[in-house]
């Protein structure tokens, strides 16, 4: 009979704002590299509790336990009868697992100080509204001029900001391209983005 893992403590905690003055609790135990399950524990209303920790391998899993707004140690609790429980409904609590996910799996920008994310989203949108100063196709119809420069043009499968359309189009019309698709890659990259990028530039020192 298959017994739970033993019992252990989370390595990080805290309160999340998810407005309309609640505080959702939160914990994360187990491996801070593993990977991420979510424990959404019963009721609504039940309480995630430590016996829910010990289902997940804590060698292997990332585990995050929150209590739904209202119950556990999130506040305002419904126990009281001031609780407005009229933001407490299925579409609050989906809306709390993602704003938890976004303060946890953060994104690629997301230690950028404010500063810094003002430039870049001032400047892209700079560029997407001149369409980069550039003709329709304008790339493409010259890139006939870099033959005989090589290149690796290593793409996400998954990336939908910069389709892997474009990146074959440039493939078939620049003569010493070469393309390569990172199946689990999006526009941000991934792990096997990173070892792509670094075995090919390792092979263009050799050259």
């Amino acid at each position: 009979m298959a017994e739970p893992y033993p019992p252990i403590e989370p390595y990080d905690h805290g309160l999340l704002d998810a407005g309309d003055g609640n505080l959702v609790y939160w914990e994360v135990c187990g491996n801070p590299d593993g990977k991420p399950a979510l424990v959404v524990h019963g009721g609504p209303g039940s309480g995630s509790g430590p016996g829910n920790r010990r289902y997940f391998d804590p060698e292997r899993y990332r585990v995050v336990l929150f209590d739904q707004r209202g119950c556990g140690r999130s506040t305002p609790h419904a126990s009281d009868p001031a609780t407005d429980m009229t933001v407490n409904t299925t579409y609050h609590l989906i809306a709390d697992m993602e704003r938890l996910r976004e303060h946890l799996q953060p994104k690629s920008y997301s230690s950028r100080p404010p500063d810094a994310l003002l430039a870049f989203v001032r400047i892209c949108a700079h560029y997407f509204s001149h369409g980069a100063w550039l003709q329709d196709g304008e790339l493409l119809r010259h890139a006939d001029r870099l033959a005989g420069i090589p290149a690796v043009l290593l793409h996400g499968r998954l990336d939908l900001g910069c389709p892997l359309g474009s990146a074959w189009e440039l493939a078939q019309a620049w003569p010493d391209a070469r393309l390569v698709v990172v199946d689990d890659s999006g526009h941000t990259g991934s792990e096997a983005m990173k070892e792509e990028i670094l075995s090919t530039t390792a092979r263009f020192a050799r050259c």
